[in-house]
């Protein structure tokens, strides 16, 4: 009506469209109706084949916290799927269509075969400790917020900084240098040259 053309034609330029790669939402697609995929499935299908969040939102419009809440959803259907529940169970627990459900698990049973990495990785639950792991700020420091963990990393920091500065731990040498300051190694007068002798075998000192 709005476009002034035909039904008939309508559907054959949705068609050409899908045949190009492009998301076309409908009412059927929207609403989980109609003989089509849901829009859902479609998004989810993008993200198993290797498609980023970026590329998702490009293509179907959809935003990055939608796409993030449909595999949270997928991941429900799946891991009851793979714990046995029958499909009216999943219905019942996840509070999904029986349309969708049946898709996730055509979904989940395509990409299953294919030994799909995000698959396999959505489904797969961490080990405890390994977000410590990945995070050694966390493993070093914990868990812990604020006044606590600010002071530990305060403390870290001006070691470090202290430890810069020191040109000798012995008693009767300099033991830091000030802001300003430059240290460098110079030989001793008491280290006396010697025929091909490097300085790697020479006694150096630190003068500020």
């Amino acid at each position: 009506m709005l476009l002034t053309t035909s039904p008939s034609t309508i559907k054959r330029d949705v068609q050409l469209l899908r045949q190009l790669g492009l998301f076309i939402m409908t009412r059927g697609s929207k609403h989980d109706t109609g003989p089509g995929l849901s829009h859902k499935t479609t998004i989810l299908d993008l993200n198993f084949n290797g498609y980023t969040f970026s590329e998702i939102e490009q293509k179907t419009n959809h935003s990055e916290t939608s796409v993030k809440r449909y595999l949270a959803d997928f991941a429900q259907v799946a891991t009851l799927y793979t714990k046995d529940f029958s499909p009216q169970q999943i219905r019942m627990i996840a509070k999904k269509s029986d349309r969708l459900v049946r898709e996730y698990i055509q979904l989940y049973q395509t990409f299953e075969k294919q030994d799909n990495q995000r698959l396999q990785k959505l489904l797969t639950p961490e080990k405890p400790g390994s977000q410590a792991k990945k995070n050694p700020m966390l493993n070093h420091y914990g868990y812990d917020k604020g006044e606590i963990t600010a002071r530990a990393i305060i403390d870290d920091l001006l070691k470090l900084i202290d430890s810069y500065y020191l040109v000798s731990t012995l008693d009767n040498a300099l033991h830091h240098i000030n802001h300003g300051q430059l240290v460098y190694m110079a030989v001793p007068v008491d280290e006396y040259p010697k025929r091909d002798k490097a300085i790697a075998q020479t006694r150096v000192k630190p003068v500020v």
